[in-house]
């Protein structure tokens, strides 16, 4: 069986885009330590700066649920 993804679609702030890229790769980091099988991806509109999409790849989907589960 394939890989899992999950993907979002982030809109930040207009003047906060360098603060949500260092906060979405710390939360990037931690996602890694729980199941994420690879580094995600952090795709931002050339059109739209303030709108972002993130994807990665999971382990399993028994590790996006238990992701998902999590306080964090």
């Amino acid at each position: 069986m394939a890989r899992p993804y999950t993907h979002t679609t982030w809109v930040v702030k207009r003047g906060r885009e360098a603060e949500f890229i260092e906060r979405w790769s710390e939360w990037a980091d931690w996602s890694h330590r729980e199941g994420l099988a690879a580094r995600a991806m952090l795709l931002r509109d050339a059109d739209n700066p303030e709108r972002f999409v993130s994807f990665g790849p999971w382990e399993s989907m028994q590790a996006v649920r238990n992701w998902r589960a999590l306080a964090g």
